[in-house]
């Protein structure tokens, strides 16, 4: 009986541990796949986190690069203010200057007006530009070169020594407001886009 009943348990183990088996293995498996696909989350996970953290970084680069370009701009401002604003005073003067009574005194006047420009283009080339306003630099030049040929034509209008009639010279004048007007738009857009717009008013 006991002989029998020893025999029957064993053979209930062995069917039990064949019939467990590949469940076990396939249990363990899973395991190891899990295992594997939390690290691979992990690892992701880690270089999302990397990458993030260098976006911020960056971000923050920039950030720092673009206060210290508006710093550079607030500075430069006070000096290029009070050097435009000298000039634009001392033409507004010679233009409404009571004095233009006879052609001698419109090429006086005239002279006054191509010093005034050499004096501020002198007094721009002794300036440290920002590198936000190479654009508005050459633009600046671009108008200063072109304001003295045309008040030099001008000159030459009055001293009878002119090629150009009345109507060209007028032309040159308006082609040379456009200069101006373009770079005064670049300085606009460059202090606009580091939030100094408000600098403006100071012209």
């Amino acid at each position: 009986m006991n002989r029998n009943l020893i025999l029957t348990v064993l053979l209930a183990v062995f069917i039990y541990a064949g019939a467990f088996g590949p469940y076990y293995l396939e249990f363990r498996r899973a395991e190891a796949e899990r295992a594997a696909e939390e690290q691979r989350i992990g690892q992701i996970e880690q270089e999302m986190a990397a990458r993030e953290q260098l976006r911020e970084q960056r971000l923050e680069a920039v950030e720092k690069e673009r206060e210290e370009k508006a710093a550079d701009l607030y500075d430069f401002h006070s000096s290029y203010s009070r050097a435009r604003n000298t000039f634009e005073e001392r033409v507004k003067n010679l233009s409404g200057n009571p004095r233009a009574e006879n052609i001698g005194q419109i090429i006086e006047l005239t002279e006054e007006r191509l010093q005034a420009n050499l004096d501020f283009k002198k007094e721009l080339e002794g300036m440290e530009f920002p590198q936000a306003l190479e654009n508005f630099y050459d633009a600046k030049m671009d108008f200063l070169d072109n304001d003295h040929q045309v008040w030099s034509a001008t000159k030459d209008y009055y001293t009878g020594s002119s090629s150009y009639n009345t109507s060209e010279l007028e032309h040159l004048h308006t082609l040379n407001l456009g200069l101006f007007a373009r770079a005064e738009e670049e300085l606009a857009r460059v202090y606009s886009s580091y939030g100094l717009q408000d600098l403006l008013k100071d012209f």
